[in-house]
């Protein structure tokens, strides 16, 4: 299990860092692994001086994986309809 979650977080992680730049045109972001700032809210982000959000690691990975999830949904979705 702990195997899955360090998975999960990196996996996660990364591409959320990736793809949220990319999808909100640099304006949400994911925090960088080495920066020690515990000021994020209750929802795991926070707003920097420059109007961009930065999200925590866990919340960053959580976003990464349900990008996941809604790829894999997708390609399921397209997959079942050609054949029909």
């Amino acid at each position: 299990m702990f195997l899955l979650d360090i998975l999960f977080d990196i996996l996660g992680y990364y591409t959320a860092r990736f793809v949220l730049p990319i999808i909100s045109l640099g304006h949400i972001r994911a925090e960088e692994l080495s920066v020690q700032n515990t000021s994020y809210n209750i929802f795991g982000f926070r707003k920097a001086e420059n109007c961009k959000l930065y999200f925590s690691f866990t919340m960053a990975g959580w976003i990464g994986v349900f990008i996941w999830i809604f790829a894999a949904g997708l390609v399921l979705w397209f997959i079942r309809n050609s054949i029909s």
